[in-house]
């Protein structure tokens, strides 16, 4: 009887010490995909800082390009009334050599 309590402990503890087994096991798997999880955040970090630095400068170009045509549009309103005030002239000019012709 004694001899069966034994070989049912040693059998026990086999189980016991294999379910151990396979729990450090899993833990160890666990610990594997949390750093490979850190790995990645790291590398998304980079990645995001990146982007921002790029975005923060496109940002910049589309102020610069906004500045740069509103800038434009001035200086094209400005050629119009150029343009408008010498047609003005040139019909002024026009008119009167044709009055001066025919006087």
């Amino acid at each position: 009887m004694n001899t069966i309590n034994q070989r049912q402990n040693v059998e026990d503890s086999k189980r016991v010490l294999e379910e151990v087994n396979r729990r450090h096991d899993d833990i160890k798997q666990i610990e594997r995909t949390i750093a490979e999880l850190v790995e990645l955040f790291e590398e998304m970090k980079l990645q995001v800082e990146l982007q921002d630095y790029i975005i923060v400068k496109i940002a910049n170009e589309v102020e610069m390009v906004e500045n740069d045509a509103k800038d434009a549009t001035v200086e094209l309103k400005h050629a119009e009334n150029i343009i408008e005030q010498l047609t003005e002239r040139r019909c002024k000019n026009i008119f009167y050599f044709e009055v001066e012709i025919y006087e």
